[in-house]
């Protein structure tokens, strides 16, 4: 006994021409290399500054270093000064407000 599904898709390709036929493995194999790259595609980080992700979570220098400490938020060393990442502190702000 054949399943529907199969009936229903045999039935579309045996009326499909060679031509329908390589159109529809096309878009496919378009969209899964377009999900592929999509999903490899890496955006660098927006880094803020210290002063401004303090202001981001409306906390004080001294809390925002202490979230550092305690792994809460992982700031970045470059060139003297320290930075932190946008969307990390926005995460984190999610998370505070459902709390």
């Amino acid at each position: 006994m054949t399943d529907n599904s199969q009936l229903i898709n045999s039935v579309l390709i045996q009326g499909a021409t060679l031509a329908d036929i390589e159109a529809m493995i096309d878009r496919a194999v378009a969209k899964r290399m377009e999900d592929f790259y999509e999903s490899i595609r890496h955006k660098p980080p927006v880094l803020v500054r210290r002063k401004d992700a303090a202001k981001l979570l409306g906390v004080s220098l001294p809390t925002l270093d202490a979230y550092g400490e305690h792994g809460i938020l992982h700031p970045k060393h470059l060139g003297g000064r320290v930075y932190y990442d946008e969307e990390e502190i926005l995460k984190y702000q999610k998370t505070k407000k459902s709390k």
